[in-house]
Order: structure tokens, then C-alpha cells, then sequence
């Protein structure tokens, strides 16, 4: 019997065309995380698998990851010094807290920060997962897991942890562990989230300091008067412009912060209307969601969208933090823009961030009027968190991006509804949900579409990107549409470091090309996300990796199911001069449709020069989708994998016409589906050992990727790079070995 801890309910539900994930009675979505020992003593991130193995490259966790991460927002930096929202956006972004509901957040902590027993005979002993804390983040959770193996720490070294449910911002700091005879001691000194205690900090770690705190608010109403406020509920300001001169221009005090408040109840909304941008001032503190009944203020901490919203012009940017600013911090608003007609020349932005260590929570940005690039969150320089908002790009012709950054860094996180275990239980459906959505399609909108759409579009700079609902928008109806522009989440020359426990759903709409989740030029660490794959008429990629030496672990990757005549892949990989991605431990299912298209678990190609083997496919169960043309693994003659272990290809049963059954393909060898198959994968293909040709034995197929106990996956796996953790959370290995795919099977 399988040890432990009790079954969890992992559920995948088809919402429209997006993969949502419910997690129902779910344990905490990682047991804990931790970063390197503090002392720089190097015992995290040894990647103990794969020693001895003769395997030069070292390819989960060892120097050839480290460099990949070295474009990290927290490179260096040690999670025990984050004391405000500047430092937390530096973190690697894995805790995955939900900022609405912090109580629930750490509910089932119960000790989770430490699963060690305390003894020191050398076994694993249920030890804390060497998983993302801070630091050289992409080493981590890659260690081998091995059950038994030398002791987990050295001497008294110490390094940084902090549980699940920590956002890592505001107040919220990571703890330290101590090494105590061979093994990990409680996590010590770690600050949770907590209520707001009108102290000048941000307690509860969402973003804002001391909303609904009314001692020092700055008031803005409906019923103020300029000439006449004093900033009081008897006295409030009619603009914020004048409320913001005045809260910050204190001579030697605490600046207040600008309280705007809506109707008289949390049940009455009110729109601000300018005349130009809001420009933020250095050392303001803006907040929406406030009502002011005669002079009594109160908060609407609940009320999403809020009950105060900012209407700017259909042409230029809205809320600027400008050159000046060294911090500030933005609030409880929604942002439209009046209505315009066709397109025009020119770009505008909800919010743009060009310095400044800046803090954004509880925002709503609707569809934008059409000009030529429309974005939502324009970072171009600074020192951003973006939490608990719904972002919308606009309806732009050209470009056309929910969150744009092109300098500085932003840690993009929690926005979706979480439940208790750091899983996004939102889907894209919802206009109002908490997420980050690319081009929209709202009535009254300009008639042609973009070329280029992205929810989020890391051009320039860094990004840690973790618990958000990212929802791919619309593309170019004459289909202009190419080479990774219509992206979802899209990340160049390194700028993700972390994608982690997102919901990220490409559009369905009929463009060229597209691609849920598109890495060009660098690596980074991609954990633990539900990524759903769209429609195109040339191909569609879930995940497409352009030279990137990325690491994908845990992940449910599924396809969309479409019709027409393209190429449909889970993972589309074109290898570059240098760096090979490495896959561990992920579900890839390319879908596709019942028509004459192509369907491909793992395509590995290569744009130019000689093959050299690159490529690490490790406990991957990889499908050939439903396609008449279809594969598990394809390799063009110029490109193949280095290392393909303990795999499980199989062919979908769906399909009731195929012209090409493949579960491998390398050069002119083709792998079909017979009864020695197995034998052959893993004697004609080099590199090729222990793999399995054999249906997972789902709970249901595309729904539920559970594996039931009549799996060949189970215990099938190999400790070699693989994640100390699945994608549920669950500590691996939980039986004799570890299991193929993205769950553990955990049994009664």
C-alpha cells in the first residue's frame, strides 16, 4: 500500500474551451518551500540522482540550471529580508496564497513546515522539499527524492522556508531552518499573513497597506469641494489629484494615504471622470473602495469590481508613475476609458510603471478603446507587484497586452480566485474574474483584430509570474498572426524565471499560428500549471520553446480539441545553439480534432545547423493526441532528444481513422503500435531506457488525470531530476518508486 497521506480529488472540467482545476479537500499545493542554506554552503540543489549515472550535463539541478536562472527578479537576494511589497516583488513568487481570503490561506499549515521526524539515520524521513524559496531558484525542487541516501543538510548550515500559503509580501516574510543531526529543523521566525492592525505596514500581504484603516485618510468623494477640504469626512476632496498634493506634502510627518470613496454604501458605485492622466505622485498611497455616509467613511473590502471607478479619455495613458517616483502604491479601482471609435494611430495604457518600487492590488481594467497598441499594465522600468486584479489589454490593432514589460521587474501573483490549496478555482469565462486577458472583443469595438495579443508579454526585464489566470485574446483575422505574436503568456531572453501554479488558456479563435505559453531565448522554471492549448489553421502550440533551455515540471498540458488541417503539439521544441529543455514529470495530451490534422505529444526540432542531441524527456506520460496524423514524440532529422527515460508514450483510442499512428519518430526509424513496441523504443533509440507504450489508465481521460491503481505508471518512474513534489503538492515518491505524469497516485 501506497504511504500515508489521504487521496486527494485533483478534477480537470472543460469550462467553454478553458482546462479549469478544481482541488476539492486538497492537501496545501506544496508542502513547503525552502531556499539554498544561507551560509552558501551549495547542499541545496544537488541534483544526488544523477550522480553516478555518468550523465555529464547534470541536467536537472546542478550549475547548467543555475545559470539558467541567473536573470532571476531575486537573484541573490534572501527571502528573510522581505519586510515590504518592494522586496516582495524580488521573491521568486511560489508562495501561493490567496491575498482575498488569508485566513483560509493558511488553514492546513498544521506543521507543514516541517515534515521531517527528527531522525538522523541518514533516510529521507519525509524531509522538506528542496523547492523555490529564493535565490537560484531553477536548482530547486529538482533534487532526487531517493529514499534512501546521505543526510538532507551538514552541520549547522541554515537556510530560508516559508509554507504555501505565503505571499512573501508586505509584512510577510520567509523563516529559517536550522540543521539539527542530519536533517531539517522547524521553520523558524516565518510571518504570515494577518489582519490589518493600522500600523503602516501591509499585514494581511496583499498589496496595500492599512486599507480600511481610516485614521489617516485623505478623503475623496462625490460631495468634496477643492477649495474648501480639509481632507476629513466633513471636508473631503472632489479630485484625487488634490487629495494626493496634500496627503503627501506633510513637512517632516507620515504621509496620509488618499481614501476614494464611492456612494454612500459598499452598494452604490461612483465614476471619477479626467481629463488627462492621473500622475502619481512619490510616497502616495491611493485607495478605492471606500463609501462615505454623511461623515461617517467606511471600506468595501469585498466588493470586486470596486465601487470606485477612473473614466480617462480613449487616447493617451491613465495612471503614470513617473521618473520621480521611488514609491507608491495604487488601489480598489476599476479604470475605463470613454468610448471611441474605429482605431486611431497611437498606444495608451491603463497603468504605466517607468520607476519606482510600486504596488498594485484590487484593480479592474476593462477593454480599452482601439488605437493602435492598447495595454494594461505597461511596466517600462521599476519595481512592480501586481495582485488580486482582472487586467484587460483593450482592443488595439497592432499590439495588444494585458501586462507589458519591457525594463525593471514585477511579480505578477494571485491573481484568480485560489482556494485553500494555492490552485486557481476561476476560469477565463468570466469578464470580472480575477486574471490577466489578452486583445478583448467587447460590442462597439474597432473591426479588425490585432496581430499581436498576449495576456502577458515579458519583452524586456524580469517577471515572476505565479497563481494567476492568464486568458490568451483574440488574433488577426487575416491571419498575420506568427512566430509566437499571439501568445498567451509570452517571455523573451529569459525574463520568466518562474511560471508557477497558473491557469494559462489560449483563444480559440481561427488565427495562423498561436501558442498558449511561448519561451524564446532563455530558461526559467515552469511548475505546476494547467495549460490549455487553442485552435489555429497552421499549428498551435500549449507550449512552444524557441532556444530555451527551460525546465518544465508537473504540468498538465492538454490541447484543445478543433477541427481543420493543422498541427496541433503539446510541446514544440526549436532547439538553439546552446541549452537543451528539460521535461520531468508532466501530463502532454496535444488533443487536436477528428479530421485530417496533425497531432504531436513532443515535437523537438531544430532551425539551423548540425543535430546534436538535446532534449531531457524523464517521466513525461506524452499522448499522440487524436489526429489522423499523429505522434507521441517526433524528431526532425536535424534535432533529437539526449536523454528519454521512463516515459510513457500512447496512443489516444479516440481517433477512428488514422493515416500515421507514431509513438516515436527519429530520422527514417518510425515506432508504430504493436506488441514489441516497448522493446523498440528502448533498444533502437539512443538515449532511450524504461520507457512504457501503454494507455495511463486515467481516471478519465482529458478530466480527471488521476491515475488509477491499475496503472503502469505507478512506481514506473525514475528519481533521476524528478520534482520532490507533484503537482497536487503531494510528496514524491509515495510507494516503492515514482510514478510517471504530473499526480502521484496516493492511496487511502
Amino acid at each position: 500500500m501506497r504511504n500515508g497521506l489521504k487521496a486527494e480529488r485533483i478534477c480537470l472540467m472543460t469550462v467553454g474551451t478553458f482546462l479549469a482545476v478544481a482541488a476539492s479537500g486538497c492537501r496545501e499545493r506544496n508542502p513547503a518551500y525552502v531556499s539554498p542554506p544561507l551560509d552558501g554552503s551549495g547542499a541545496a540543489g544537488s541534483d544526488g540522482a544523477d550522480a553516478g549515472r555518468g550523465d555529464a550535463s547534470r541536467d536537472s539541478s546542478d550549475g547548467r540550471r543555475r545559470d539558467a536562472s541567473a536573470d532571476d527578479v531575486n537573484s541573490g537576494r534572501d527571502a528573510v529580508a522581505d519586510d515590504g511589497p518592494t522586496d516582495a516583488a524580488k521573491d521568486d513568487g511560489t508562495g501561493l496564497g490567496d491575498v482575498a481570503t488569508p485566513d483560509t490561506r493558511n488553514a492546513n499549515r498544521d506543521g507543514r513546515d516541517s515534515r521531517d521526524d527528527g531522525g538522523a539515520d541518514g533516510t529521507r524521513d519525509q524531509a522538506l522539499p528542496d523547492a523555490p524559496g529564493d535565490g537560484a531558484l531553477a536548482d530547486l525542487r529538482m533534487d532526487s527524492a531517493a529514499i534512501d541516501g546521505p543526510p538532507a543538510c551538514h552541520g549547522s548550515e541554515k537556510r530560508s522556508c516559508f509554507s504555501p500559503g505565503n505571499p512573501l509580501l508586505g509584512a510577510c516574510h520567509a523563516g529559517t531552518q536550522t540543521c539539527t543531526g542530519g536533517s531539517w529543523g522547524a521553520c523558524v521566525g516565518e510571518v504570515t499573513p494577518a489582519s490589518e492592525s493600522c500600523n503602516g505596514a501591509d499585514d494581511n500581504c496583499n498589496g496595500m497597506v492599512d486599507e480600511g484603516c481610516m485614521d489617516d485618510c485623505v478623503v475623496v468623494a462625490p460631495s468634496g469641494d477643492d477649495s474648501a477640504a480639509d481632507g476629513t469626512p466633513a471636508h473631503p476632496f472632489a479630485t484625487i489629484a488634490e487629495a494626493m498634493n496634500f496627503a503627501t506634502s506633510v513637512d517632516g510627518g507620515v504621509a496620509g494615504k488618499v481614501c476614494v470613496a464611492g456612494g454612500a454604501s459598499c452598494a452604490e458605485r461612483k465614476t471619477y471622470s479626467l481629463s488627462g492622466s492621473l500622475d502619481m505622485l512619490d510616497g502616495a498611497r491611493v485607495q478605492g473602495n471606500y463609501a462615505l455616509s454623511g461623515t461617517s467613511l467606511s471600506y468595501c473590502p469585498t466588493t470586486f469590481p470596486p465601487v470606485t471607478t477612473l473614466q480617462f479619455p480613449a487616447s493617451g495613458d491613465a495612471v503614470v508613475f513617473g521618473n520621480t517616483v521611488q514609491s507608491a502604491e495604487l488601489g480598489g479601482f476599476g479604470i475605463t476609458r470613454q468610448a471611441a471609435g474605429d482605431s486611431t494611430a497611437g498606444s495608451m495604457a491603463g497603468i504605466v510603471v517607468n520607476s519606482g518600487k510600486v504596488s498594485l492590488s484590487t484593480l479592474f481594467i476593462g477593454e480599452q478603446s482601439g488605437v493602435e497598441n492598447t495595454y494594461g499594465v505597461d511596466v517600462e522600468g521599476g519595481d512592480v507587484v501586481l495582485t488580486g486584479s482582472s487586467i484587460g489589454a483593450g482592443q488595439g490593432t497592432v499590439s495588444v497586452v494585458g501586462v507589458l514589460v519591457n525594463g525593471g521587474t514585477i511579480n505578477i501573483r494571485n491573481n484568480c480566485a485560489l482556494d485553500g490549496n494555492g490552485l486557481c478555482a476561476s476560469s477565463c469565462a468570466t469578464a470580472s474574474a480575477l486574471g490577466v486577458r489578452g486583445r478583448g472583443s467587447a460590442t462597439g469595438g474597432p473591426t479588425s483584430t490585432s496581430a499581436e495579443s498576449s495576456a502577458v508579454y515579458v519583452k524586456g526585464g524580469s517577471a515572476s509570474v505565479v497563481a494567476n489566470n492568464l486568458c490568451g485574446g483574440s488574433g488577426n483575422g487575416a491571419n498575420t498572426g506568427k512566430d509566437g505574436s499571439l501568445a498567451t503568456l509570452r517571455c523573451e531572453n529569459g525574463g520568466c524565471a518562474t511560471i508557477a501554479a497558473n491557469a494559462i488558456a489560449a483563444t480559440t479563435s481561427n488565427v495562423k499560428q498561436i501558442a498558449t505559453l511561448s519561451l524564446a531565448n532563455g530558461g526559467g522554471l515552469v511548475d505546476g500549471n494547467v495549460i490549455q492549448g487553442g485552435c489555429a489553421t497552421d499549428y498551435a502550440a500549449a507550449v512552444l520553446l524557441s532556444n530555451a533551455s527551460a525546465r518544465l515540471q508537473n504540468n498538465l498540458v492538454i490541447g484543445a480539441t478543433c477541427g481543420g488541417s493543422g498541427t496541433f503539439y503539446g510541446v514544440r521544441a526549436i532547439l538553439g545553439a546552446a541549452g537543451e529543455p528539460d521535461l520531468n514529470s508532466n501530463d502532454i495530451e496535444p488533443v487536436g480534432g477528428q479530421g485530417d490534422c496533425s497531432s504531436i505529444g513532443v515535437s523537438i526540432e531544430r532551425a539551423a545547423g548540425d543535430a546534436v542531441a538535446a532534449t531531457i524527456l524523464r517521466n513525461n506520460i506524452i499522448s499522440t493526441g487524436v489526429c489522423r496524423k499523429r505522434f507521441a514524440v517526433r524528431e526532425l532529422s536535424n534535432a533529437m532528444a539526449r536523454i528519454i527515460e521512463n516515459n510513457d508514450l500512447y496512443p489516444s483510442a479516440t481517433q477512428t481513422i488514422s493515416d500515421t499512428m507514431v509513438l516515436y519518430r527519429r530520422g527514417s526509424t518510425d515506432l508504430v503500435i504493436d506488441a514489441a513496441t516497448e522493446v523498440q523504443i528502448n533498444s533502437l533509440i539512443a538515449g532511450a531506457v524504461n520507457n512504457l507504450a501503454s494507455d495511463p489508465s486515467y481516471t478519465a481521460s482529458l478530466v480527471d488525470l488521476r491515475l488509477t491503481s491499475s496503472s503502469r505508471c505507478i512506481d514506473h518512474g525514475t528519481s533521476a531530476g524528478a520534482p520532490t513534489t507533484d503537482f497536487a503538492g503531494t510528496l514524491r515518491p509515495q510507494g516503492a518508486g515514482f510514478d510517471i505524469g504530473a499526480l502521484e497516485l496516493v492511496s487511502p
